[in-house]
């Protein structure tokens, strides 16, 4: 099992070092033959609009939506929220860098979750320019929110944060992701 990070722009090497500690095969993906050689995807945070372009540019785009449609799991952070979104993979409509600038960026406990599928009572969350979900639809599970609003769902394959868990030390949503969406 071999889990890609895109590595086109982001908080890639972050992502890299949670699987490293999971004890998980890692590939940066940047090519059709990169994205080949793996069983999962997770889109890192950065910004949406490059990483919207680039995807474009280098013909992944399509392939993301051919894979992703053909079962393969996918997790997108931030960022990645919004280019699954934009694709069409995940039924949910966001707003753009919602909890204010860079310079508004915090960290939190998030409690209001689903304990029963996380298995714990909470989770650190960093949120950094994150958009906001202003629709769920049909078929699309949160598993966490803040304030009101989900910020950790799940649909079918494919799983989504408004924060980072990558800037924490905790491993439960990637253990969630493996256990629960790629390895179910």
């Amino acid at each position: 099992m071999t889990i890609g990070v895109l590595a086109i722009q982001g908080s890639v090497i972050e992502h890299l070092r949670m699987l490293d500690l999971l004890s998980v095969e890692k590939k940066e993906v940047r090519t059709k033959k990169d994205f080949d050689e793996c069983n999962a995807l997770i889109i890192p945070g950065g910004e949406s609009t490059t990483m919207l372009s680039l995807l474009a540019e280098y013909k992944l785009d399509k392939l993301i939506i051919e894979k992703v449609k053909s079962g393969m799991p996918i997790y997108g952070t931030c960022a990645g929220m919004i280019v699954l979104a934009n694709l069409g993979l995940i039924g949910i409509e966001i707003k753009r860098n919602a909890y204010g600038s860079q310079l508004d960026s915090f960290e939190t406990v998030l409690t209001n979750i689903k304990k029963d599928q996380l298995g714990v009572d909470q989770l650190k969350a960093v949120f950094i320019r994150a958009p906001q979900v202003t629709v769920v639809g049909t078929g699309v599970d949160t598993l966490a929110q803040y304030n009101g609003h989900p910020v950790l769902l799940k649909q079918k394959n494919i799983l989504v944060s408004s924060f980072h868990p990558e800037l924490t030390d905790e491993m439960y949503i990637y253990k969630f992701f493996l256990d629960k969406i790629v390895s179910p």
